[in-house]
């Protein structure tokens, strides 16, 4: 009968009340090359271009890896920061699901013969760099124009500027192709950060009789894009984000949406007593069961968001790398910079300050070819500030032609 008992130079991963803690990659080599030399009778020559050494290298990186992967699964039950099927594992515990990434869709008239129809899904259009299918079956009428809605084939934050499209190719009985407005832009998978955001407030929306169980409620509403409240619990009249909010009142500002559901959700949320203040106004009846349908209507004020067109003036060196298709590069970045927010996630919003310099990155990452002299932003052309606020009744918005480029 033997026995025998291993033991290990190798630091062991821990948990502590900090969490989990794994050492220093080094330090797991360090201790996989000391185990060798003692397994060889000790003095064992650990240069790393050794067999033995690189068989010690092979072994801290397979460690590494699993420490790796166990601080990854510890740090993705953490709401803050965990991202990917881990953040989507989380989402499921409140009804939650990723928003996919979605087309630009862009209303088209289509030239051509009466009666002639077209299959949704069929690649009708282009605008020189993309495809664009039917997004539901047509059929041209008696005028031979019909209207429709075709919509990229990738996803994302494609721009397609007005009159951009033309047809792709030979398609029986359809003569041409025209879009007189621009798109309306895609967008990306709903990004980490985008999704902790909405999880939060939909369990603020949880609650009720508080200013942030508003807010959770509204931006939970089919349509809705950008919501604001703010709460004046004083007996005067107070002026907050430029907006004057009355005494002992609710401000609720809203962009998209149908009044009715945001009048709804406005009720269900808000103290008792408290009053509301805004320029829209709604009657919205109280649905509690225990009314059986005859319960009390209520007045409810709310502001309705005022689209604030957001101007970007961006200055290059010019050079002789600097591509002909230059200005539309820039516009299609900061389009989808300001729509989804980049790497940072934090989209322009109601109430925020943007930055000029927040559009830096998305521009450089276009090429050698950027070089900066200067950007500037403002809510009127030509741009000239460093940065801009919107108010609290304010939603900012951006398209392809309030993007500028200067060559100098």
């Amino acid at each position: 009968m033997s026995s025998s008992s291993g033991t290990t130079s190798i630091p062991a991963l821990t948990i502590t009340s900090a969490g989990v803690v794994a050492p220093d990659e080094l330090d797991v080599l360090t201790g996989a090359l000391t185990d060798i030399s003692a397994a060889m009778g000790g003095n064992v020559n650990q240069d790393l271009s050794t067999p033995q050494g690189q068989i010690a290298t092979s072994e801290a990186a397979a460690i590494g890896n699993c420490y790796d992967a166990i601080l990854a699964v510890a740090n993705g039950v953490d709401p803050k920061i965990a991202s990917g099927r881990m953040q989507d594992a989380i989402g499921n515990i409140y009804f939650m699901t990723r928003v996919p990434a979605t087309a630009t869709s862009v209303a088209v008239s289509i030239v051509g013969t009466a009666g002639q129809q077209i299959s949704s899904g069929s690649v009708i259009a282009t605008d020189g760099t993309y495809q664009y299918a039917l997004t539901s079956d047509v059929t041209i009428p008696a005028g031979g124009t019909a209207t429709a809605t075709v919509a990229n084939t990738q996803t994302g934050p494609l721009a397609c500027s007005a009159n951009a499209l033309s047809l792709y190719q030979y398609t029986a009985g359809v003569a041409s192709i025209s879009n007189s407005a621009p798109g309306v832009l895609g967008s990306d998978a709903e990004s980490r950060i985008a999704f902790e955001e909405r999880r939060g407030n939909s369990v603020a929306s949880n609650s009720a009789g508080q200013t942030a169980s508003v807010l959770g409620n509204l931006l939970e509403l089919s349509g809705v894009t950008d919501a604001y409240t703010y709460s004046n619990g004083t007996s005067s009249a107070v002026t907050y984000n430029g907006v004057s909010v009355p005494a002992y009142s609710l401000y609720c500002c809203v962009a998209g949406g149908s009044p009715s559901d945001i009048g709804l959700a406005i009720i269900q949320k808000k103290g008792p007593g408290c009053g509301l203040a805004g320029g829209t106004t709604v009657q919205v009846q109280d649905p509690a069961p225990a009314y059986n349908g005859n319960g009390p209507v209520y007045t409810v004020n709310f502001d309705v968001a005022a689209a604030t067109p957001i101007y970007l003036a961006v200055t290059l060196k010019t050079g002789a790398d600097v591509p002909s298709t230059a200005l539309a590069d820039i516009q299609a970045a900061v389009l989808a910079q300001f729509a989804s927010g980049g790497s940072s996630g934090l989209r322009p919003t109601i109430a925020s300050s943007i930055f000029a310099s927040q559009f830096n990155c998305a521009i450089s990452a276009l090429g050698s070819w950027v070089r900066i002299v200067s950007i500037a932003i403002g809510t009127s052309a030509p741009a000239s500030q460093s940065y801009v606020t919107m108010t609290m009744a304010q939603v900012p918005t951006m398209a392809a032609g309030n993007i500028s480029l200067t060559l100098v």
